[in-house]
Order: structure tokens, then C-alpha cells, then sequence
């Protein structure tokens, strides 16, 4: 059917902002300063695969995403934007999945409306210009949607082996993306005894592939699962908290966009509801069933894992249910001017003052480049793992640990280069006052603090232990949230 002149060319602004919106979100951010979990992964391929395969399963990061990670180092090396060009990539792969997902199982205009909404998720921009699993982890499960309405649709076999390999690599790309899988499954099961397309036999083959991908994952899951007290950091998360997951701001704002022109022309907006039950069911499951269940975990028990990074595993499913919502607006006009309008909005805010986004102002890099070349230096990054006193001098941890550091300057030693604990406690203050009356001999000490709730604690505290020590406050800058003091001792 030809679209009229009119919708053809607010289809073509929609498409010029979303470019825009990509260049300025994703791309311009791209030689920013690693921020503190990006400099993990340098640390991770820093010493090849073999170091891969001995160091990172002790650890929460992804053996799958740092493998690709050390393949892209080998080409381009270990530089901000060679690590983060498989994460840009894996966006621009997403919002080409999505686009088919919505013209194959809503209408022949939906692929639109869901890019254009994945987007205009804030969290979706932080992540994507990022040295870090979650863009491909993303990528991964928008794969694994389409893969799995195809076969709801059509009963091929392949497509049932391509979801499930699809939906277990999200999940060694980032261990919190298993939460979909058994959710996924449960509505292929559903599917099978309502519309009898899938058959047993090709439910029994994915369950038994699925089992044999997934136990890959088993050792470094449960090396986690000991850990979890630790890493389960993020504060209570309240009601309103749970709402805004579930309902983003810049939806509220598409739905008013969509709404209110027509109240102003004195005509009250339809809501038809687009086809493709089966698309708009699958993403509310994905959408709130893992979101209310790291609610309920965070609110109610000590295991807060409620933070915007690790319900990144629900976006696919609010793209695919909140475009689906959206799409049901009858008028194609005022749906693309409201898309216009919310990927402008986002662009503005999201991006923020500067004309270079940088969404986690953290500069690593020109904080370490301005410490002095002798001396001992003390680091405190704030990763929860520093609350294990025994592991800040052990060889392994302590590269994890003092890995904002070490990415920009490698050669730094265990020796002259310490680690501060996370927490500012007795046991934290009698570790300190031990290494600083011990432990440091020279004639300089730099301390490089990230600006944590915690790190402020430890900067006059050490700042007057030292000051103690003879030693005097010659340098005080920041680079962002990181705080460099320079203290030396006379000669």
C-alpha cells in the first residue's frame, strides 16, 4: 500500500533523528576514559587468553564477552574505542532485529516503532558505547525473541535450535540473562498445548541442548552464588522504584505525545489493538516477571540485586510489549511525531550539557597519567570485592582490585601499589593503620580515590594518618569522580 506523501516524509525525519540520536548517544562517547567496571575487562585479556581462562572464573565477568573482547584486542589493541566497537555494533544488530520482529509480527510500520523506542531507553544508551557484556547480552536475547515467535509461527525445528542457542548465549555473555531462559520456555510449553504448531519431540531436543550449553556456566555460577552477599551491593529499592522499571519515563512520554494532539483537535484517540498476541504476551513476561522477582529479593531479603544494569535482561521484553501498546494508537502521524519528540527529548537529556556524552564521569585515564612516576600509592576503586580483607595482597585479586590503575599503567607493582577496602569499618580503619605504619617507606604516597558514598570516608581519614606520618599535601585535583592527592614527605 503507498503511503501518502506526508507519513513518507515524517518516516524520514523519524529515521534522520534516530540516526542522530545513535551518532550523539552511541558513537561520540566512544574514546571517553574506561570507567571503573571497563578497565575489569582490561585487566581480564591484559595477559592473553591463558589468563582468561585461569583469572576471570574466579570472577563476575563473562568469559564469552572477554574472549571477544582479547579476538577484538588482537586487531586494534587494548584501546577505548577498539573494546567498545563490539558493543556498538551489537546495538546497531539490535535495532535491526527489532525492526523485523515488529514487521513480521505486528504490522509492516512496528519495526519502527521498536527501534526507535530501544533507543530511547536511558539505560540502553549508558550501556552500549561500553566495554561491557551487556549490548551483546541484549543482542543475544532479541535473537532469541525472534527466533522463538518464528517457530511459534511457522513450527520449524531450526528455529526452536536457534532460539535456544541464542537464548543460552545471552546468558554466558551476562550470568543474569538465565533468568529469561526457563521464562521462555514455559511459553513455548503454553504455546504447544494451546496451538499444538511445536511438537514434543522438538520441545525434548531444545530442553536437551539447552541443558548441555548451559552447564558451561555451572562452575563460575556457583562460584558466584558463594559470593552473592558481596556483590548484591545496590540500596532497598522502593514502590516507585519498581514503576518506573516497569513503566520508563520516556514511555509516559511517547503515550502523552500520542494522546494529547488528539484531544486538542477535539478528537478522542483510538486504541486498536495490533495484531500478534503471542509478541505482546512473551514481552510482558519478559518485561515483568524478572523485574518483580529482583524487586521482591531486594525489598524484602538482603540480596539487593534491584539496580538499572541488572534488569537490563527485561528490555527486550518492555521493547517488544510497550511497542506493541504504542502501536495500537490509530494514527500513523501522531505516532511518528511522538517518537520524534521522544527520541529528541532523549537525545537532549539523556546525553546531558556536554556535547560528548560521558555517562559515568570517571577519568581513569588522565587521573592516572597525572600520578607521579616513583613513590607508593594507595587506590580506592570501590569495587565490592575490597570487603574481603584477604584478598587485597593476594596476586590474582589484587590485579582485579587495582585494575582502574593498572589499565593505564601496567607496570605498577604489588609492592609500592595498595588497595583500600570498601568498607569504612574498624576492621577496614586497623587494616590501613597497619599498612600505612608498615608498609610504606617512601618519600611520596599518592592516594586515588573514586568518589563512592564510601570513597569520602577514606580521603580525610587518610589524608590525617599520613599527615601524622610527616607527610604534607602537595597536589589536590579531580578528574571527574576521581580524586587524586599527592602527599610527600620531607627530604
Amino acid at each position: 500500500m503507498r503511503l501518502p506523501p506526508q507519513q513518507i516524509q515524517l518516516r524520514a525525519i523519524l529515521w534522520m533523528v534516530a540516526a542522530l540520536a545513535m551518532i550523539r548517544l552511541w558513537v561520540m562517547p566512544i574514546a571517553n576514559s574506561f570507567w571503573l567496571d571497563e578497565t575489569l575487562i582490561v585487566w581480564a585479556i591484559r595477559g592473553g587468553f591463558g589468563h582468561i581462562l585461569q583469572a576471570v572464573p574466579q570472577t563476575p565477568q563473562s568469559m564469552a564477552f572477554c574472549t571477544i573482547e582479547w579476538l577484538t584486542s588482537l586487531v586494534g589493541g587494548i584501546h577505548e574505542p577498539t573494546l567498545r566497537l563490539p558493543s556498538i555494533a551489537a546495538g546497531i544488530g539490535t535495532l535491526y532485529i527489532f525492526y523485523h520482529i515488529g514487521f513480521e509480527f505486528i504490522d509492516r510500520s512496528a519495526g519502527l516503532t521498536l527501534a526507535a523506542l530501544y533507543i530511547a531507553l536511558q539505560q540502553v544508551a549508558i550501556e552500549v558505547p561500553n566495554a561491557r557484556p551487556y549490548s551483546l547480552a541484549l543482542l543475544a536475547e532479541a535473537a532469541a525473541l525472534l527466533w522463538l515467535l518464528r517457530w511459534l509461527r511457522d513450527g520449524r525445528m531450526k528455529y526452536g535450535i536457534l532460539w535456544v542457542t541464542c537464548a543460552v548465549a545471552a546468558g554466558h555473555l551476562h550470568q543474569f540473562f538465565f533468568s529469561v531462559l526457563p521464562l521462555e520456555a514455559g511459553f513455548v510449553v503454553w504455546c504447544a498445548y494451546r496451538q499444538s504448531i511445536v511438537k514434543a519431540r522438538q520441545l525434548i531436543i531444545c530442553g536437551v541442548i539447552g541443558l548441555a550449553l548451559s552447564a558451561f556456566a555451572i562452575p563460575q555460577v556457583s562460584f558466584l552464588s558463594q559470593q552473592a552477599k558481596i556483590l548484591t551491593w545496590p540500596p532497598r529499592p522502593s514502590f516507585f522504584d519498581l514503576l518506573k522499571a516497569f513503566v520508563p519515563k520516556y514511555v509516559l512520554a511517547m503515550a502523552a505525545l500520542l494522546v494529547l494532539p488528539g484531544w486538542f483537535l477535539a478528537k478522542r484517540p483510538r486504541w486498536k489493538p495490533p495484531q500478534s498476541f503471542n509478541a505482546a504476551a512473551l514481552g510482558a513476561i519478559v518485561l515483568l516477571i524478572p523485574t518483580a522477582t529482583a524487586f521482591v529479593l531486594s525489598h524484602f531479603t538482603e540480596f539487593h540485586i534491584f539496580y538499572p544494569r541488572y534488569l537490563l535482561p527485561a528490555v527486550p521484553g518492555l521493547v517488544l510489549f510497550w511497542g506493541w501498546v504504542l502501536h495500537g494508537i490509530d494514527s500513523s502521524s501522531v505516532r511518528q511525531l511522538s517518537l520524534i519528540g521522544g527520541l529528541t527529548a532523549c537525545t537532549l537529556i539523556t546525553g546531558g550539557r556536554s556535547l560528548v556524552p560521558d555517562y559515568r564521569q570517571e577519568g581513569w585515564r588522565p587521573a592516572v597519567h597525572s600520578i607521579p612516576e616513583s613513590g607508593a600509592m594507595l587506590v580506592f576503586s570501590g569495587l565490592v570485592e575490597s570487603q574481603r580483607l584477604d584478598w587485597l595482597e593476594q596476586p590474582l585479586h589484587w590485579g582485579f582490585l587495582i585494575a582502574p590503575v593498572g589499565a593505564y599503567r601496567p607496570t605498577i607493582q604489588p609492592q609500592d601499589s595498595f588497595v583500600i577496602p570498601f568498607n569504612f569499618n574498624q576492621a577496614g580503619q586497623e587494616y590501613m593503620e597497619r599498612l600505612i605504619s608498615t608498609r610504606i617507606s617512601q618519600r611520596t604516597v599518592t592516594l586515588v580515590a573514586r568518589q563512592t558514598p564510601v570513597g569520602p570516608l577514606w580521603t580525610p581519614w587518610i589524608s590525617e594518618r599520613l599527615g601524622t606520618a610527616g607527610f604534607r599535601l602537595i597536589r589536590d585535583s579531580s578528574y571527574g569522580l576521581v580524586k587524586v592527592e599527592v602527599f610527600q614527605r620531607p627530604r
